[in-house]
């Protein structure tokens, strides 16, 4: 079980000359106030990462079941924000993202091939809406001779809601690796 957690600023670093403050008070609010400054560049990317020591970040193999949530808000005109469970090989993908000014809802990255929740079921974000995102992961059943192995996927399941409006999940088919859980 995580006991903490551990900050990654700047995994995209294309505004290098804004003013971050991050406030990592897990489990109860992990937050990030990235304020531009010119000259701006496309994005910055700061995320986080589920730990046990404060340091490290904990791994997550193929055959470990989670789940995990955040209520998340987006405060600014122009931001990304979401849930995220990266593979080995990444820092930024693997995400269940909201953002504006658009509003799209979209899983997508790593192993989860995308979906938009928006294109798909019209569900859109509003800037300054607080919406509870969920993670949850199934892995493959283990299996033994003389049985027929199981297919090479696991579930993740994407589940949004706000208020009681509008639940939304998508069963996603994945193969599987070792992961780490993040939000961004």
């Amino acid at each position: 079980m995580p006991s903490t957690a551990v900050v990654i600023p700047r995994v995209f670093n294309d505004t290098p000359f804004s003013v971050l403050n991050v406030a990592n008070g897990f489990p109860g609010l992990i937050q990030f106030d990235d304020t531009s400054a010119m000259p701006a560049g496309w994005a910055n990317l700061h995320t986080w990462r589920f730990s046990q020591n404060g340091v490290s970040a904990m791994d997550f193999m193929n055959q470990d079941a989670f789940a995990f949530s955040a209520d998340v808000t987006i405060s600014g005109a122009n931001g990304e924000a979401g849930l995220q469970i990266t593979p080995w090989w990444s820092q930024a993908d693997g995400r269940f993202n909201i953002r504006t000014p658009d509003g799209e809802v979209a899983v997508f990255g790593g192993r989860l091939p995308f979906y938009s929740f928006t294109a798909n079921h019209g569900k859109v974000y509003v800037a300054g809406t607080t919406v509870r995102l969920t993670m949850i992961y199934t892995p493959t059943p283990r299996w033994t001779r003389p049985i027929r192995p199981p297919s090479n996927t696991s579930t993740m399941t994407a589940l949004r809601s706000a208020a009681a409006r509008w639940p939304s999940t998508r069963a996603i088919r994945q193969r599987t690796r070792p992961m780490a859980c993040s939000g961004s």
